[in-house]
């Protein structure tokens, strides 16, 4: 992505990877494997699609607002909403 986007949507693909093996070795450690294997299928898409969303925000918000604390709590308010319409997506498609 870095070679298509540029160092800065290069940067925000390669949280991705970061935030997912993190996630998998905390819910590996308290639920186990299964819920790690049924938690891997659906992170895959949403966790793709809410932290490019989170940082997106992130960078356009600090740059607009000039406030640490405002920027983030906005990037993190519009990455709840995008989570969202990510879960109705999943959820229709799953069911």
């Amino acid at each position: 992505m870095g070679k298509l986007g540029g160092p800065n949507y290069g940067g925000v693909f390669a949280s991705f990877p970061a935030m997912f093996i993190s996630i998998m070795v905390i819910v590996y450690k308290l639920h186990g494997v299964e819920f790690s294997r049924a938690l891997a299928k659906t992170l895959m898409v949403s966790g793709m699609i809410n932290i490019t969303a989170y940082s997106i925000f992130a960078r356009y918000s600090y740059t607009y607002i000039d406030n640490l604390y405002l920027g983030t709590l906005v990037s993190i308010l519009l990455a709840l909403i995008s989570g969202y319409f990510t879960f109705i997506i999943i959820k229709k498609y799953t069911i």
